[in-house]
C-alpha cells in the first residue's frame, strides 16, 4: 500500500471520531473543502502536511504514515476477513520510506521484540 493511502486511510479513521468534517477541519487548522479533498483522495497528504496533522492532533510523529495495526477497507472501516500481519506492514513500508537512523533503529528494534 502506498504511504498516501495509508495516511488517507488514517485521516478518515481520524475524522470519524470528530461529530463533524467540520468539527476535524478546526481541529487540524485547515479549510472543509481541502479536508474533503483529503478524505476523497483528489489530493494526497505530503508529508509536511502530515506533520501538521499529527502536531494539531498531538499524534506521534509518522504515526499518520503507519499502516493500521488491523485490515480496513478502502472506506477506512475494519474488514475482518482481510486481516494483515501488521509487523509485515510496517518492514515494506521502511523499505519504500526510510525513517531517519534513530527512529529506524527504534523501530526495528520493536518490531523484533515483537514478533520473537
Amino acid at each position: 500500500m502506498e504511504t498516501s493511502e495509508i495516511r488517507r486511510l488514517n485521516l478518515k479513521r481520524l475524522a470519524a471520531t470528530y461529530p463533524s468534517q467540520t468539527a476535524f477541519a478546526n481541529a487540524i487548522y485547515r479549510e472543509l473543502d481541502q479536508v474533503g479533498h483529503l478524505l476523497s483522495g483528489r489530493r494526497n497528504i505530503g508529508a509536511r502536511l502530515a506533520k501538521h496533522i499529527e502536531t494539531a492532533l498531538n499524534l506521534n510523529n509518522g504515526s499518520l504514515s503507519l499502516p493500521p495495526p488491523i485490515a480496513h477497507d478502502q472506506n477506512g472501516q475494519y474488514n475482518q476477513s482481510s486481516e494483515i500481519d501488521h509487523n509485515q506492514q510496517i518492514l515494506a513500508m521502511l523499505q519504500t520510506n526510510p525513517l531517519p537512523r534513530d527512529d529506524a533503529a527504534a523501530v526495528y528494534y520493536l518490531i523484533t521484540r515483537l514478533s520473537a
